[in-house]
């Protein structure tokens, strides 16, 4: 048996480490990752250099980027043709570091990095390589976390084409649960059939689900790995007691880039750049950010007994506009059509996302405020306040519709996300623009709360997910919120023993 596993960053350690406990398990052969991020894998190779790199194999997206071949729109027809749902163009969107500008992952920056012609290259290059590996090694199963580069996204499409069993890791914005799902993207099949066929349900799941919706409402947005309301940027310098430490890494990690030759990955912005924005300039632009807008930020006490609808912004570049939501991606295009659709008089709060602050620029914020019906909100509110006494939340894909279900609000979305397969009087995937008008008039007229639905929505969710610290432990993410205590080796084993569950009902 072969495994494939699609990496970026600290999502390598994990899979390897992941495969070193199934190599025990299963009859596993060969293991291929498929790496993104050079100046991580430089580093983690260090780390691990009795690594068995016969029966390892590392696909390095560096590498494919130095040998492309010239473009031939023959083969890219074919694999249209071959594997394409619904078409190819959405696999280079899903990737910010190919589709989006260089600063995007701490900056708001849409210039692009490659012409028509140099995109297509690349979507070429991949396409060849990965088709290539699975002719010449079969892998049975195919794993991925999330779906935020080229090799996730064409990673599905052949798993899928050459039936291997695929599975991708991502969090179910339900305290630390963790779906592990044979499908990219929300509602996965298997949730949807339990929803649907209720009487299939655990009854633990059932209990939990009663206990979560009566005692833990006021926390329903609080998840493992999210990112609390703040008017400071997320990212913070972190120097603590050892300033000599801190700047000595620092300066070697600027040595690593360059004498790695990582300056020249696509997928590695220079560490100088990172930490100007990081700790300099985004901490200045949310500064005075705050300072212009003081006087025009609302708070829910400024609304009292008026009527208004919430939207929640979507940090960016994020999974959930450039793949969940495709073709909606401009999300200030979208504040306009819902601002100009809502009944008169009622108007629609906008929220930035916490992990945006000090990233999104000011000329943004104006461009909102320009928009009619349309108020800004206070950044260290927390979106539980507003859906409290909105009339309506609206949504693009936001874990923020669920949070609005569970505390009775009907919810509008736009793109895929679990709470679609919700009854339409909850909630309502606005299909057409130019129906959206009559799409909130009924939707708030025929809102019926129905907390059995609810209570197997939730079921169905914990019915098929698993209980771990994703981001806080496995993928070590120190900004992350942490549900539970835990040690990587614990959440480790069980991530483990879950895919194996998982590989038994597929």
């Amino acid at each position: 048996m072969n495994i494939i596993y699609s990496t970026q960053s600290t999502s390598l350690n994990l899979f390897y480490k992941t495969s070193l406990i199934l190599k025990k398990k299963l009859d596993i052969n060969k293991n291929i990752f498929l790496v993104s991020d050079s100046f991580f894998y430089n580093k983690w190779i260090k780390e691990n250099k009795n690594i068995d790199k016969e029966n390892n194999i590392f696909i390095k997206e560096w590498e494919l980027f130095e040998n492309l071949d010239p473009l031939d729109l023959k083969v890219l027809h074919k694999f249209e043709r071959k594997i394409a749902k619904p078409g190819l163009m959405d696999a280079l969107i899903s990737d910010r570091r190919i589709f989006m500008g260089f600063r995007c992952t701490f900056t708001q920056d849409y210039n692009r990095r490659f012409n028509d012609e140099e995109l297509l290259t690349i979507l070429q290059k991949y396409l060849l390589e990965i088709d290539d590996i699975f002719l010449r090694y079969k892998p049975q199963i195919s794993m991925s976390f999330v779906c935020v580069t080229l090799f996730d996204y064409l990673l599905y499409l052949f798993a899928d084409y050459y039936n291997s069993k695929f599975l991708n890791i991502r969090p179910s914005k339900i305290n630390n649960f963790v779906q592990i799902s044979s499908d990219l993207i929300d509602p996965p099949s298997e949730i949807k059939s339990t929803f649907l066929n209720p009487k299939t349900i655990n009854r633990n799941a059932v209990q939990f689900s009663e206990s979560f919706l009566n005692k833990n409402i006021s926390n329903s947005g609080i998840y493992e790995g999210i990112v609390k309301p703040s008017k400071r940027p997320a990212e913070k310098l972190q120097v603590k007691n050892n300033l000599l430490g801190f700047f000595i890494g620092f300066l070697l990690n600027i040595k690593n880039y360059y004498f790695s030759k990582s300056f020249r990955d696509n997928h590695c912005p220079n560490p100088l750049l990172i930490a100007l924005y990081k700790y300099l300039l985004n901490p200045l632009r949310a500064f005075y950010t705050n300072i212009i807008f003081a006087k025009i930020y609302v708070r829910p006490s400024d609304l009292i007994d008026k009527d208004y609808a919430f939207f929640p912004m979507h940090t960016e570049p994020e999974v959930s506009l450039l793949v969940y939501s495709r073709p909606i991606i401009n999300q200030i295009e979208i504040i306009r059509c819902i601002a100009l659709s809502l009944p008169i008089g009622m108007k629609l709060v906008v929220k930035e996302h916490p992990w945006m602050i000090g990233k999104r620029k000011i000329s943004a914020y104006k461009k909102l405020l320009n928009i009619p019906n349309v108020l800004i909100s206070s950044p260290e509110v927390s979106t539980n306040n507003w859906i409290r006494n909105s009339n309506l939340v609206t949504i693009i894909s936001s874990s923020v519709g669920q949070e609005a279900v569970f505390l009775g609000k009907p919810v509008l979305t736009f793109g895929n996300c679990m709470i679609n397969m919700l009854p339409q009087t909850l909630v309502k995937k606005a299909d057409a623009l130019i129906n959206l008008p009559d799409d909130i008039r009924n939707l708030i007229k025929n809102y019926t709360f129905n907390k059995q639905i609810i209570i197997n929505y939730i079921a169905s969710i914990i019915s098929n997910t698993y209980p771990l610290n994703l981001y806080s432990s496995l993928l070590t993410r120190k900004s992350a919120f942490k549900y539970k205590k835990s040690d990587f080796n614990e959440d480790l084993e069980k991530f483990v023993q879950s895919i194996l569950d998982k590989l038994d009902q597929i």
